[in-house]
């Protein structure tokens, strides 16, 4: 379940560079109005072993998925950087920096073998953070929107 959009509806964006869709701020690119969107694919059955975070409207640049316990702010996040930080507590990076090309990044491998917090019963909140060199807000990096995936068995 997508959570935490930098549209305005909840927390606004740092310099009032709120999205006109469901991912996070507005990173400066007129052609990603909707800001960088977290996605999954697979399902949400930790034994299956397949699900797939999926990252679109990014900046083709470094960025991080990563895994955490809580939902910010009761799920509306907080400012960070260019954007708003929907995910934290018990951080798990589930890859290392990796380049996005096309606009987009998946995640190589399913996200039950690397977030090391994820079991079944367990929910878990997840995030792509990426850099963004011309970014509206100057601080050269931003955040998609939050996903929350409840693991069942």
């Amino acid at each position: 379940v997508a959570y935490c959009p930098g549209d305005g509806s909840g927390t606004g964006c740092p310099c009032a560079n709120n999205s006109a869709g469901p991912g996070g701020c507005d990173w400066g690119n007129a052609s990603f109005p909707e800001g960088g969107v977290l996605d999954a694919t697979g399902s949400d059955s930790y034994a299956a072993n397949d699900t797939l975070l999926v990252a679109t409207g990014v900046e083709d640049n470094f960025g991080i998925f990563f895994g955490a316990n809580n939902a910010v702010n009761g799920g509306a996040g907080n400012p960070l950087n260019d954007g708003l930080r929907c995910a934290g507590g018990g951080l798990v990076r589930l890859i290392p920096p990796t380049m996005a090309s096309g606009n987009m990044l998946t995640l190589p491998s399913p996200v039950q073998t690397l977030d090391t917090g994820a079991g079944a019963g367990v929910t878990r909140r997840y995030q792509y953070w990426f850099r963004t060199p011309g970014g509206p807000c100057g601080q050269m990096a931003n955040l998609s929107n939050g996903y929350e995936i409840v693991w069942m068995p």
